[in-house]
Parts: C-alpha cells; sequence; structure tokens
C-alpha cells in the first residue's frame, strides 16, 4: 500500500513538473530579418524583426542581437500551446525622449484576454519588464501607452513551456491522493 502512494504521488508530481525557464536571446541569429515561426519555440512572431548592429538607445540586454514589433502592430506572439510567460527586457525611446512611453503585456489564452502587465518606461539601459501573471497563456502583446510601436526593442524573451498547473488542480490532487490513501488504510 505504501508503495502505492508513493507511485501515485510521484506520478502526479511528474504530470506536473514544468520544464525549465526558456530564455530566447536571438544571438545565434545574425545581420537583420523577420523573425522565423518557430523560432525559440513560439508558434508566430507576428510582425516581428531582428538586427544585431549597434542603434542607441535600442541596446540589447545580452550579446548584439534584439527585436521589434512593426510600427501600426499589436506587438503579438504566439506560442500555439499554453506556455507560463514570464517576461523580457526592453530598451529604447522613453516617455520624455521623442515619440517613445511605457511598454506593457497583455496575455491572451484562447483568444481571452486573462491579464494586463504593469507598464515600465524605457531608456537606453534595458529594463525587464514581467508579466506578473503566473497562470497559461498562448499568446501574449506587447504595447505602449501611445499604442505607437517602432520605438522599443525586445530581448531575452523567457517562459515557461509545458504544463502549467494551478493552484487549484495542485490542491484537488493533493487532496484526492490523501483520500486514496486514506480509503485504503480503513480497508
Amino acid at each position: 500500500m505504501k508503495k502505492f502512494a508513493l507511485i501515485l504521488s510521484v506520478s502526479a508530481m511528474a504530470a506536473f513538473a514544468t520544464a525549465a525557464d526558456t530564455v530566447i536571446t536571438f544571438d545565434d541569429l545574425s545581420g537583420q530579418g523577420a523573425v522565423a515561426a518557430g523560432y525559440g519555440g513560439v508558434a508566430n512572431w507576428g510582425t516581428y524583426s531582428y538586427y544585431d548592429f549597434a542603434q542607441a538607445p535600442y541596446n540589447p540586454a545580452s550579446g548584439n542581437v534584439r527585436v521589434y514589433a512593426q510600427p501600426g502592430s499589436d506587438g503579438a506572439f504566439s506560442f500555439g500551446t499554453d506556455v507560463k510567460f514570464k517576461g523580457a527586457y526592453f530598451s529604447g525611446y522613453g516617455l520624455n525622449d521623442q515619440s517613445g512611453s511605457p511598454v506593457y503585456f497583455e496575455l491572451y489564452d484562447l483568444g481571452t484576454l486573462v491579464h494586463t502587465s504593469a507598464s515600465t518606461d524605457i531608456s537606453g539601459v534595458p529594463v525587464w519588464l514581467s508579466s506578473g501573471y503566473w497562470g497559461p497563456v498562448d499568446e501574449v502583446h506587447v504595447l505602449n501607452t501611445q499604442n505607437t510601436n517602432g520605438y522599443w526593442v525586445m530581448d531575452n524573451v523567457t517562459y515557461c513551456g509545458g504544463a502549467v498547473p494551478e493552484p487549484a488542480s495542485m490542491l484537488a490532487l493533493g487532496t484526492g491522493v490523501i483520500a486514496i490513501l486514506r480509503r485504503r488504510r480503513q480497508k
């Protein structure tokens, strides 16, 4: 009976185990061009392009390469499956520089907006913007408060793929395991 409980517990934990963080640095790309679908585990990069040459204040967080969304787009990219999106680094023109403004994320799951992040002002020094959301998402929109892309670049996009357990699911699973163990002890 104890072996059964141990096997059940380990199996349950393995079923909800999540993959390690994936950090997309773009540093294996060179030159400039459109970011290809599937790159870095992202199913669709929408209008994102990359480049590797110096251009202040659009500085990368690491390496030489960073990405940007085409002006006029909603800065959307999609994973094709649920992930935990953690955030990314941004640099570019800030609110007080030319036409820039703070950036923020809108996170979607199955076409429904599930979370809007806080916004952060940007400058020539790359700054981390956390999604601030633990739940599953399959699409991310990067927006700025003036609804104009083209004044920022993004680097080191970070997400955790695989199963994204919700706290309620974990609680229900744990309760079920305990109930099975108690029932077996009573027999």
